[in-house]
């Protein structure tokens, strides 16, 4: 019973898990990106795909997995008490969750399912959303280090997961979409709208400044890559109006905060 005890209390089971589903994500990640030949994940960061980042697709992915590496190997220390334990009390299994589905997303991503991709995305999309959330309400209870390990992580773990998104629903019509044609003029005010809705949000309950500015990396990379594909006008044109919409809010927060 005193052990049972412990383990209940410790949340062993719980942190042992959150390892073992990151390794596992991390080996999917891995394997797809670099060793499915022709099917590797790199291949969909082409700068011929609508509204693509390009490279900083590659490099978000890299230093999004760098920060759950650090959480994971933090977390997976004994800990009984303290902001780790209500840490891992809080994000209880919505972590686990949110690798198995970031993992199939992957997986069905590189098979060219892309439905079924879109489907588990969107599920994965939800899951960092609410970890995200959750990490930024902790955050008034931690020190800056504490604050480092336990809440950065899902700042950018979310980002990742938000362009994600939009890169799935893109890749999953490329076939059918014309770029530069009026509907994909639309898509994309459509999709910039939801990243500067998200981003005022953020700014506005949480003041995140880690989530905004990997969000205005993949406006310009996006706004890049429409001027290299000759649809600048009007997709790259507003890109550059986001940027700059989401930089006064920026500033106001931070003048507020002052």
């Amino acid at each position: 019973m005193i052990t049972l005890e412990h383990y209940s209390r410790d949340r062993v089971l719980l942190r042992i898990l959150n390892t073992v589903f990151f390794a596992v994500l991390l080996f999917i990640n891995i394997r797809l990106s670099f060793f499915s030949g022709d099917k590797s994940f790199v291949n969909y960061a082409d700068i011929k795909y609508f509204m693509s980042p390009y490279k900083f697709l590659y490099i978000l992915n890299f230093v999004s997995l760098l920060y759950m590496a650090v959480f994971v190997i933090v977390q997976i220390d004994s800990s009984s008490h303290g902001i780790k334990k209500k840490v891992v009390e809080n994000y209880s299994f919505f972590l686990i969750l949110a690798f198995i589905f970031m993992g199939m997303h992957l997986y069905f991503l590189i098979q060219k399912k892309y439905s079924f991709a879109f489907l588990y995305i969107i599920i994965g999309t939800l899951l960092t959303a609410i970890l995200y959330i959750k990490s930024q309400n902790m955050k008034r209870y931690m020190y800056n280090d504490e604050i480092r390990v336990f809440v950065y992580p899902f700042s950018v773990f979310f980002a990742w997961n938000a362009i994600m998104f939009f890169m799935t629903f893109n890749i999953m019509f490329k076939s059918s979409l014309v770029i530069g044609s009026t509907i994909s003029i639309i898509l994309a005010f459509i999709q910039l709208i939801i990243i500067v809705a998200i981003s005022i949000g953020v700014l506005y309950f949480f003041r995140d400044t880690i989530f905004i500015v990997i969000q205005l990396l993949y406006l310009l990379t996006v706004a890049v890559n429409t001027g290299l594909n000759d649809y600048f006008m009007p997709v790259g044109y507003l890109c550059f109006l986001s940027i700059i919409l989401v930089f006064v809010f920026l500033y106001r927060t931070k003048k507020r905060k002052k």
